[in-house]
This record gives C-alpha cells, sequence and structure tokens, in this order.
C-alpha cells in the first residue's frame, strides 16, 4: 500500500481525470466520465483509508498488549519509574483533588498513589490505588508510630 500526501493524491487525480481513465492496481479503465472517475476514485481512496485504520487500530492494541506483558514482568520499583505509572499516578490525584484520602490534608508535593492490591500492575482500576500523605503512608506501612 502507497501512503501518499494529499498534494500527491490531488495531483494524481487531476492526472486521471485529464486522461478519462482510472487505473486501480493493474487494471485501467478508459472512456469513463469524470464524474464516475472521481466516485470511483473517493470510493478507492476511502477504503484504502478504513483499511489502513483497521491496521493500525490492531497494530496499537498489539504493541499495548505486548507492553503490559513487560509492566506485568517488570520489577515494581522500575514499574513505578515509568510513564505509564506517573500518568496514572498523576491522574489518581487530581481525581481526588490532591488531598490525602484519609486526613483529606491538601499538600500536593507530599501525596503518594498507593497500590491496595498488586493484581492489575500497568492496567489499574482506580479502585486498586488510594491517595495519600506522606504520614498517612508511612501508618499504613507502619514507619512512623500511630497517633492516639
Amino acid at each position: 500500500m502507497i501512503k501518499m500526501s494529499r498534494r500527491n493524491v490531488l495531483n494524481h487525480i487531476d492526472n486521471l481525470i485529464e486522461r478519462g481513465c482510472l487505473h486501480i492496481g493493474f487494471w485501467t479503465f478508459p472512456c469513463i466520465s469524470i464524474t464516475e472517475v472521481g466516485d470511483r476514485l473517493l470510493q478507492r481512496l476511502s477504503d484504502s483509508i478504513q483499511e489502513s485504520e483497521l491496521i493500525e487500530k490492531a497494530e496499537r492494541k498489539e504493541s499495548e498488549r505486548v507492553r503490559l506483558i513487560e509492566l506485568k514482568k517488570m520489577p515494581y520499583p522500575e514499574y513505578l519509574k515509568t510513564t505509564e505509572w506517573k500518568i496514572k499516578a498523576r491522574a489518581a490525584k487530581e481525581k481526588v483533588n490532591n488531598r490525602c484520602q484519609l486526613c483529606n490534608s491538601h499538600s500536593p508535593k507530599n501525596l503518594n498513589v498507593h497500590h491496595n492490591n498488586y493484581l492489575n500492575i500497568g492496567n489499574e482500576l482506580d479502585s486498586d490505588l488510594i491517595v495519600l500523605c506522606e504520614d498517612c503512608h508511612a501508618k499504613h506501612h507502619d514507619k512512623l508510630p500511630r497517633k492516639r
């Protein structure tokens, strides 16, 4: 499949219209009307674009599937450095207005996104994550004594 710029496509259409023929693959159809040439070219172009879009969509899906497998296999500390995690963590913080979900403190620089479970690494659901300030996160991991 040949990818052509808009300018090339328009030049090609103009050329076909001037010659009064339509070339599709190996077939040439002489002596057809300009309208028929335009209609056939538009249909062929539309089919080609749809086919390209379907191929690109399938390739994107396969790429995402392969990447998800890579994310699931990588060590957790390495996963936390990925762009995918950074985007997911930022979205989780924004969803709760940059507030701790336990104490409701508002300190965007000191918020952590904590995994409630590790079942969906790379494809976390909202319910898999909780946004915690550093103090609440430390308490959660028993790094600080709990206040009474």
